[in-house]
């Protein structure tokens, strides 16, 4: 049984904040460090991915709301001045 790699299309520093940041990828992680259990490395990368797939997705619909939100403040701030 061989492991699989992490996506490199993810930077290495928002795996790594992500990483530090998340209990639960992190102990996954230790976990299979310390027992050498491979299917739990597999896990840990099926979560990670997951979990990073959802960060920018959020991230993406967090800028669309503020592109949306500037959009409507700029036409609000026209129709006054006319």
């Amino acid at each position: 049984m061989t492991a699989e790699t992490i996506n490199t299309a993810t930077h290495r520093l928002d795996l790594l904040v992500h990483h530090d940041a998340c209990r639960p990828c992190a102990s996954l992680y230790e976990y299979a460090r310390e027992h050498q259990d491979l299917a739990a490395l597999d896990a840990w990368r099926h979560q990670l991915a997951l979990h990073l797939t959802a960060e920018r997705e959020r991230r993406e619909y967090d800028r669309e709301v503020l592109a949306r939100l500037g959009a409507y403040r700029r036409a609000r701030r026209e129709t006054k001045v006319a």
